[in-house]
């Protein structure tokens, strides 16, 4: 195999003094970086310029941020998880961020904390979690969840179109922080 070449230096840090644990580019500026840290916090940084400060934070879990993923339907709709019991995972629209107010919150039924979450990148609003503990891959329907929240009708559980398993609605009441 011969040789390769090496890259030696990096063209920028960002950092608050806090640890980074999850990182994504943000959907809705190729610039922007999502940074999820071991201080609870969701943070966005653009990358064209400034003093390496973030545009944006939220205070987004009760422990560390382990993981970010941008909608791929969607630019400005991320969710993060963090390594809290019960596998909580929160969604967010980045221009309303500094409210700290998720879109919705998903509650899994694992024992353990969320493990990682993606977005399907052929369906809009389908989203994939895996949970520390669970044997299985849960699918969420977040925009079918979302769309009957806003009808005023429960978002219980419902079955998956072209799935033999119930997908499990996430709550979309006022969450709990």
């Amino acid at each position: 195999v011969g040789a390769v070449p090496v890259v030696e230096d990096a063209v920028a840090q960002l950092a608050n003094n806090e640890g980074a644990n999850a990182i994504a580019w943000a959907g809705l500026a190729p610039s922007c970086l999502l940074v999820g840290t071991a201080f609870r916090w969701l943070r966005m940084y653009d990358l064209r310029g400034g003093d390496g400060s973030p545009v944006l934070s939220c205070h987004a879990h009760a422990k560390t941020v382990c993981g970010v993923a941008c909608d791929p339907f969607n630019p400005y709709r991320v969710v993060t998880h963090s390594d809290e019991a019960g596998g909580v995972v929160k969604g967010w629209d980045v221009r309303a961020v500094r409210d700290n107010a998720p879109l919705f919150v998903i509650s899994t039924t694992g024992k353990g904390g969320v493990l990682q979450v993606g977005w399907c990148p052929t369906r809009s609003g389908l989203l994939s979690t895996v949970v520390d503990g669970s044997s299985s891959v849960h699918l969420w329907e977040v925009d079918h969840a979302m769309a009957r929240f806003a009808e005023g009708l429960p978002t219980g559980t419902l079955p998956a179109s072209g799935s033999s398993a119930g997908v499990a609605m996430p709550s979309a009441g006022t969450p709990s922080h």
